[in-house]
């Protein structure tokens, strides 16, 4: 019921009346439209997927890429259905997801897993909660090496971590980064340049990089003006690419030599042959009498003779016949044994510290773990001698040469040098199955071994299961070197060396918008293997060892990109060549952040926060926190459309927002509740004062 007071003239009171009865018949259309039920929703015919994806350490957990795929695999983005992006404290929150089975990756271009995974199923309106998604972050290890503290001169050091493949090479100002290292994890750091190394610090990764430095003493390097001896050869062709001050023996003319930058010149010349030196005591001689069947009559001091009498030898001391040697006595004939059975061939595969793979029937090694040799009986390892003792009479180094395919190993070299005075002590071939020994050592000293191929012209060659670092100064094997030290009177067994020929990874990578693509860093994830783009786009990275890596791409403002490569050839004699396909680089530069409120009681968390660039080719979608903040760290460059959503509200849309390079862009809307209030508005008809108006509702 409704009461108006209005203190006026009666021909006002009768108007007031009649607004009167129109505002009752008002309040009863709206007190019946009141009594409807609520119009019905859309029934749900989608699911939620929500969670947590994070580092195993640190406290930012952002930017973690989550996926939601119907496939086995992150094989292609055909595969995949949703995707979204972790806040801060690793939280993800993925909407209107088709009922049915999935698979949930977590991945991250900071971690050492390319991904870890959920398998979930999804049910129609129930919010899938999944168990964490844990990843291992990685860091990186920068720093400087300075040789005598100089700024510029230091490229070419190789920086290295003890027991692992994580390696980098300074540049000219000797800079280094060492990428990809799980962080929180401990390790010894070496540099090495040619035969020199030294050991510079024990470090510690973390997600954030660290920066060290060192400076190293010339003097304890090699020095630009010693002689390096090469060795032994019939000439001067024998040596490639020599560089000033080598030096070495020609076997051909007895002269040595030294380079001086542009040709060889005589160190020495082979000496002339010294005077005949004088005429040695007599030395004491038998004096062999021939055969006779007693004592010879005429004696003269250690004569001898033959008895056909006895069988035996006689030689004279100046009083007496001796025997000199005996005759032997003819043994009893043995039985005829049993003919058996016709024999097969053994194939010897030489000594390993243990079995090798890929075994065949009739297949035997001496094992340099226990001593003893077993064969193969196409089924097992059976024990074929025990205890095998080889004794060497001076100290020796053994080993096996083996190539990764089938090649013809009479191409391979090994080469010996005496560490002590750098001369070559061994130059030669191993044998047909691979197998070499070198004696003739000195177990006071160390050596080093040389292995090369002269149809390989890089070769990559395997210490065991380790890769060893090219030994740069010898330019006349391209060679790797182990240092080894032979034991007296044993065999010092380096095991099995093997080769197999270097490749190259090429390919083009373009930046998506503009004209020119030159500088873009290329690197192989974990080496020291790295390159820039030209203007076109095109890279080379040339001499790599064969195996799978990670390519990794990135330019400064634009998304980074990795793609596998895996680099084999069969053919041990053709270099392998992979060629990654085409592809371009997105370009972002900007990020976008703010506080979402809303209107009412309720606050700004769980909004949808979803950003998509003009091209529609990107989106980036987070959620916001309890307190309604956001932040988006990677928009991308141009103009971008970001919505704002949230059941229970009016979306909110930002159209006009233009990212640009190095920009950050705040945007913190009010959403507004769907659910509204009644208005009412009354006044005079025929006065534009409407003040004084008394409305009771009840």
């Amino acid at each position: 019921m409704i009461n108006s007071k209005v203190n006026h003239t009666p021909s006002i009171k009768k108007s007031f009346k009649t607004f009167e009865f129109i505002f009752l018949l008002f309040l009863i259309l709206l007190s019946t439209g009141c009594n409807n039920e609520t119009p019905q929703e859309p029934p749900v015919t989608t699911g939620l997927i929500t969670g947590i994806a994070k580092y195993s350490s640190g406290s930012d957990n952002s930017g973690i890429n989550v996926v939601v795929s119907k496939s086995d695999g992150l094989t292609s983005s055909e595969d995949t259905y949703y995707a979204a992006a972790t806040d801060s404290h690793g939280l993800f929150l993925i909407k209107d997801v088709q009922p049915g089975n999935y698979t949930v990756y977590a991945s991250s271009t900071k971690s050492v897993e390319k991904a870890v995974s959920r398998t979930v199923s999804v049910k129609v309106g129930q919010t899938t909660t999944i168990g964490d998604l844990v990843l291992t972050p990685t860091g990186e290890i920068r720093g400087n090496i300075a040789i005598d503290g100089s700024n510029s001169g230091n490229a070419g050091l190789m920086v290295f971590l003890e027991g692992t493949s994580f390696v980098a090479v300074t540049d000219d100002k000797g800079d280094f980064c060492i990428q990809g290292v799980p962080a929180g994890s401990k390790h010894k750091m070496f540099v090495q340049k040619g035969i020199f190394m030294d050991y510079l610090s024990e470090v510690e990764t973390g997600m954030d990089s660290s920066s060290l430095s060192f400076s190293l003493d010339s003097s304890k390097m090699s020095s630009n003006n010693s002689i390096v001896w090469k060795g032994a050869f019939e000439s001067a062709g024998r040596i490639e690419s020599p560089q000033t001050n080598w030096a070495y023996f020609n076997t051909s003319d007895g002269n040595s030599y030294i380079y001086d930058g542009s040709k060889w010149n005589i160190l020495a010349s082979s000496g002339a042959a010294g005077q005949k030196g004088d005429k040695g005591d007599t030395g004491t001689s038998i004096t062999w009498l021939g055969s006779y069947a007693g004592h010879p009559s005429s004696t003269t001091l250690y004569a001898a003779y033959y008895n056909t009498t006895d069988g035996n030898s006689y030689i004279y001391d100046g009083s007496s016949w001796t025997i000199l040697a005996s005759k032997g006595g003819q043994g009893d004939k043995g039985e005829q044994g049993v003919s058996g059975l016709d024999g097969r061939s053994m194939v010897w595969k030489g000594s390993l510290a243990s079995a090798p793979s890929g075994a065949e029937e009739l297949w035997a090694y001496y094992n340099t773990t226990d001593g003893n040799a077993y064969i193969f009986t196409g089924s097992s390892w059976n024990l074929l001698i025990e205890n095998v003792s080889i004794n060497y009479d001076e100290p020796t180094i053994i080993g096996t040469v083996a190539p990764s395919k089938d090649y013809d190993l009479s191409n391979v070299y090994i080469k010996v040098v005496d560490n002590t005075n750098n001369s070559t002590v061994w130059n030669d071939r191993p044998a047909a199955d691979g197998d070499f020994a070198i004696s003739g050592l000195d177990s006071s000293r160390r050596y080093t071994l040389y292995f090369s191929s002269e149809k390989l012209s890089n070769v990559n060659i395997f210490y065991g299961s380790r890769a060893l670092a090219p030994d740069n100064t010898s330019t006349t094997y391209g060679a790797v070197m182990i240092d080894v030290r032979p034991l007296p009177g044993k065999a010092q067994n380096v095991g099995e060396v093997t080769l197999t020929p270097n490749g190259t990874v090429m390919g083009i990578v373009t930046l998506k918008g503009e004209e020119d693509s030159s500088n873009i860093d290329v690197y192989l994830h974990g080496t020291s293997f790295a390159t820039k783009t030209s203007a076109d786009g095109s890279f080379v990275i040339s001499d790599v060892p064969q195996g799978s890596y990670n390519a990794v791409f990135m330019k400064d403002g634009f998304a980074t990109e990795e793609k596998s490569v895996i680099l084999f050839n069969s053919n041990a004699s053709v270099k392998p060549v992979v060629t990654i396909p085409s592809f371009s680089l997105l370009n972002y530069c900007g990020s976008i952040s703010g506080q979402v409120t809303v209107n009412d009681s309720g606050n700004g968390s769980g909004v949808e926060v979803k950003a998509v660039n003009k091209d529609g080719e990107h989106t980036y979608t987070v959620i916001t926190d309890n307190e309604g903040n956001y932040s988006i760290p990677s928009a991308y460059y141009g103009d971008s459309t970001v919505t704002f959503s949230k059941n229970g509200y009016e979306a909110f849309v930002k159209n006009d927002l233009t990212v640009e390079k190095g920009g950050s862009y705040t945007v913190s809307p009010k959403l507004s509740s769907i659910y509204g209030g009644l208005k009412i508005t009354i006044g005079y008809s025929d006065k534009s004062d409407h003040s004084g108006i008394v409305l009771n509702v009840y």
